[in-house]
């Protein structure tokens, strides 16, 4: 004999769970607020221009390492210097952001 009860439970829990699923899976991701500055670096340290296209001068994308100048990140479309995190050309050294 097949319990009802337990068919309309197990029924209802079926449908919460798929209404719940489609719901994550449709919905708009959130950023969360979290920012990582490395050492000092800030967006106070560089004169800020904007673009619509995203990228500096050179090609390189807001946010990365320039790939034709070693030294050199692409801060909200200006190169500024920042060797901390994208390294100098052999030979060279960093100091004070700047390869030397």
């Amino acid at each position: 004999m097949i319990n009802d009860h337990g068919n309309f439970y197990a029924l209802l829990y079926i449908t919460v769970l798929s209404v719940a699923m489609i719901g994550l899976y449709t919905a708009e991701p959130s950023t969360t607020g979290f920012v990582v500055l490395e050492d000092d670096f800030s967006e106070f340290d560089v004169n800020i221009v904007f673009n619509e296209n995203n990228v500096c001068a050179d090609g390189s994308f807001y946010q990365e390492c320039s790939s034709v100048i070693k030294g050199k990140y692409c801060h909200l479309g200006t190169l500024t210097d920042y060797c901390e995190l994208c390294g100098c050309y052999e030979g060279e050294e960093c100091i004070n952001r700047k390869c030397v």
